[in-house]
C-alpha cells in the first residue's frame, strides 16, 4: 500500500532550514522554521506515512518531476518523476507554493497535470484549486444566495477611462481577479493608466468593488476541514495617521486569537461549504472564510481561501492532528 507524503515548503532555504528542525527534533523553533511543517511531519509519522519535502521552485508542473526532495525517512534528497510518484505517493498536499499572482499560469498548470496524471489523493481536489484561483466564485455564491459584496469583473484589458466612467461617484477598491486579494489592492482614487498597465500581465483580469469601512472592524476568520469548524480568530487592521494609504495593508495588521464566534457567522460558512460542495460540485476539504459586517450588520464572504490557507501558529498542532485524521478517514 502507499503511504508516501509529498509536502511543500515555502523556498530551498526554508527547505533546508526545515530539514534541520526535523533533525533536531526539539520544541524550540528558530527563525524561518516552520512549525507546520514539523507538526505536519509528526502526525504524519504517527499514522505510518513517509514524508517528501519538496518546494515549487523545484517542480517541473508539466512532467510533475520534482526535484532534490527530501525524504524524511531515509534522511537523503532524491528526485521523484511521475512514476516514482504514482507507485509511492498517496496524498499530495500542495500549500506554501508561493505567489499565486506571481505564477499563476505555473501553478494552474501543476494542478490541471495532477488532476490528469496522478493517482492518488491532493488536496484541496485540483478542481477547487483552479476554480479558487479566480474570484468568479464570488459571483458563483451570489446566485445562490451568499452574502459577498458587489463584486463586477474585468479582463485584463479594463481602461482607467472606463474606470472614472462608471465610478467616479462613490468609493470603489480594484483587486486582482487571480492571486491573493491582499496583493495590489488599492482604492480607484489612487489608480491610474499606468497602474493598470504595469499590472496587465501579472493579475488575469480586475474585480472592482465597494469599499465597506467595516472592514476596520476586523476579518473574522475561520478554518474548517472536511466540513468541521477548526479555529476562529479576529484579524485587525490599524487605521491611523501612519497607515497612508487608508487601506488594509499587511505592516498594519494584528491578530486576535479570543475573540466571540458569531452564530451568524457559522451559519454563513456552513452555508457556503455546502453550495461549494453540492450546488457547485467543488468539494472543499480545506479552506478559510473571511467575513466582515455589510452595511446592516450582517455576515459577509469576503473570500474563500481554497489555495493556502493560513494556519495560525497558536492552533498548528490541533490543525495537523485534524488534517491528518481526514486523510486517513479519506483513503482509508
Amino acid at each position: 500500500m502507499k503511504n508516501g507524503v509529498i509536502l511543500y515548503v515555502k523556498n530551498e532555504d526554508r527547505l533546508n532550514k526545515s530539514v534541520f528542525k526535523l533533525s533536531r527534533n526539539d520544541d524550540v523553533f528558530n527563525k524561518d522554521e516552520s512549525k507546520e511543517i514539523f507538526y505536519l511531519t509528526q502526525e504524519f509519522n504517527k499514522n505510518g506515512f513517509i514524508v517528501y519535502l519538496s518546494n515549487f521552485e523545484n517542480v517541473n508542473e508539466t512532467t510533475l518531476c520534482h526535484k532534490n526532495v527530501y525524504d524524511t525517512n531515509k534522511k537523503s534528497y532524491y528526485d521523484l518523476n511521475i512514476d516514482f510518484i504514482n507507485d509511492n505517493i498517496a496524498v499530495i498536499f500542495p500549500r506554501m507554493l508561493g505567489s499565486i499572482e506571481k505564477q499563476r499560469d505555473r501553478i494552474y498548470t501543476f494542478f490541471q497535470n495532477l488532476k490528469l496524471h496522478f493517482k492518488g489523493f491532493v488536496i484541496n481536489h485540483p478542481d477547487t484549486v483552479i476554480y479558487g484561483l479566480k474570484k468568479i466564485y464570488l459571483r458563483d455564491l451570489a446566485k445562490h444566495h451568499i452574502n459577498v459584496p458587489h463584486t463586477d469583473i474585468y479582463g485584463t484589458d479594463l481602461s482607467y477611462k472606463c474606470i472614472k466612467d462608471k465610478y467616479c461617484d462613490k468609493t470603489y477598491i480594484i483587486k486582482p481577479l487571480t492571486g491573493e486579494l491582499g496583493n495590489s489592492v488599492e482604492l480607484l482614487s489612487n489608480i491610474s493608466q499606468e497602474f493598470l498597465d504595469h499590472k496587465k500581465d501579472k493579475v488575469g483580469g480586475w474585480i472592482i468593488q465597494p469599499f465597506y469601512e467595516t472592514i476596520w472592524l476586523g476579518e473574522r476568520q475561520y478554518l474548517y476541514v472536511d466540513n468541521k469548524l477548526i479555529y476562529g480568530y479576529l484579524k485587525g487592521y490599524r487605521n491611523d495617521d501612519k497607515n497612508t494609504t487608508k487601506l488594509p495593508r499587511l505592516k498594519n495588521i494584528s491578530f486576535q486569537k479570543e475573540f466571540e464566534i458569531r452564530q451568524s457567522d457559522i451559519e454563513l460558512c456552513q452555508k457556503t461549504l455546502s453550495v461549494l460542495n453540492t450546488k457547485l460540485n467543488y468539494y472543499t476539504y480545506i479552506c478559510r472564510f473571511d467575513i466582515i459586517d455589510d452595511l446592516k450588520g450582517c455576515p459577509m464572504i469576503l473570500e474563500c481561501e481554497l489555495i493556502n490557507p493560513s494556519f495560525r501558529s497558536w492552533y498548528i498542532q490541533l490543525v495537523a492532528k485534524e488534517i491528518v485524521e481526514f486523510i486517513v478517514r479519506k483513503i482509508s
